[in-house]
């Protein structure tokens, strides 16, 4: 393709007419090593650019690499992908090479082209050494739109548009979150567009997290000692004079008071003995999440049951001892399973 390109290329612009844009003249030789001359004004001008640059360039490189390794089958490391980048990025400030990342369509037309290794890698950066010392001259009459075509045609094969339409069926609010990200990078710019993608991300995290679901369990039908959702497995029954109550995310900041209003609203429609929380969810406890456990604890007693706790992590544990709140809990009140707290207050 690139061949007959510049041949098009060459009798198209006989005369001096420029019918198509071509790639030119394009430096010969290789780069001269330089030390770049920076002062602390030039850092501050530079850092939000660069700042935004590197965002966008281990994005890309990172999404272009998961694509081909769930394609090829290897594992991906994101750490020796940065460390890569990084130390290559050193390289180019000292010889005036551009910025360094990992190009979709150049790992697409490499892939296309029958790489495996990184073996290719060396190889092109054979041939780009090959053709600044000798093969510059050959490209002048290559035409634009060439170069363009085998671009797009290399990048059009990663498009996955009945994978996306699957998101629809697992995750709407993921769908429109792809959808997104899809119209802003092409209608914003690249740099733009994933930023804003990014805080769709962050404020999507946050509503999931804040919607805090709570199970309230039962002893299955099959195994008494085994405890499931009573909305979701038919024939589970409750425990008599006990609200078990599993939490289905960590609880934190955004959602405590909804795991409080849940608790009060079952009190309101009943008076069991004891109520059971298993926090096996959550890896430790933050500030407002102990002061609502505090708050959560007077008005369970207030209604005469008592709060107990089970499948806490160390973690947890050390954030309930250093709040105050294990010792107005009581040891007696931390169990290692719901089956435990369930046995220990069982009276029927």
């Amino acid at each position: 393709v690139l061949v007959l390109g510049v041949l098009a290329g060459t009798w198209l612009n006989q005369g001096g007419h420029a019918a198509l844009d071509l790639a030119g003249a394009i430096p010969s030789g290789l780069p001269h090593f330089v030390l770049p001359r920076l002062s602390l004004a030039v850092l501050e001008e530079l850092l939000p650019g660069a700042a935004g640059i590197a965002l966008v360039a281990f994005s890309q490189a990172l999404g272009t690499g998961k694509t081909f390794a769930d394609k090829h089958g290897y594992d991906l490391n994101p750490d020796r992908e940065l460390v890569a980048m990084g130390a290559a990025n050193v390289g180019c400030c000292f010889l005036g090479g551009l910025v360094n990342g990992g190009s979709m369509s150049s790992t697409a037309v490499n892939e296309r082209a029958g790489a495996r290794s990184q073996a290719s890698g060396l190889t092109a950066a054979f041939m780009v050494l090959l053709t600044l010392l000798l093969l510059t001259p050959l490209f002048h009459n290559l035409p634009e739109p060439v170069l363009a075509a085998v671009v797009m045609h290399a990048v059009a094969r990663m498009l996955k548009v009945r994978e996306v339409r699957g998101f629809l069926k697992q995750s709407r609010m993921e769908f429109w979150l792809a959808v997104a990200a899809f119209l802003g990078v092409l209608g914003l710019g690249l740099l733009t567009g994933l930023l804003v993608t990014l805080k769709l991300c962050i404020v999507m995290l946050l509503w999931n997290a804040s919607r805090l679901h709570v199970s309230r369990l039962g002893r299955a039908p099959c195994d008494p000692d085994a405890f499931v959702s009573l909305e979701r497995h038919q024939g589970a029954q409750p425990v008599a004079g006990m609200l078990l109550l599993r939490l289905e995310a960590p609880v934190f900041f955004a959602n405590a008071e909804r795991l409080r209003d849940y608790v009060r609203g079952a009190l309101a429609l009943e008076k069991p003995r004891a109520v059971v929380l298993d926090m096996k969810t959550n890896v430790t406890l933050d500030i407002t999440t102990t002061r609502t456990l505090k708050k959560l604890l007077s008005e369970v007693r207030a209604a005469g049951a008592d709060l107990i706790l089970t499948d806490l992590t160390d973690a947890a544990r050390d954030s309930l001892e250093r709040s105050g709140l294990m010792q107005e809990l009581g040891e007696d009140k931390v169990k290692r399973n719901v089956g435990e707290a369930a046995r220990g207050n069982n009276k029927d």
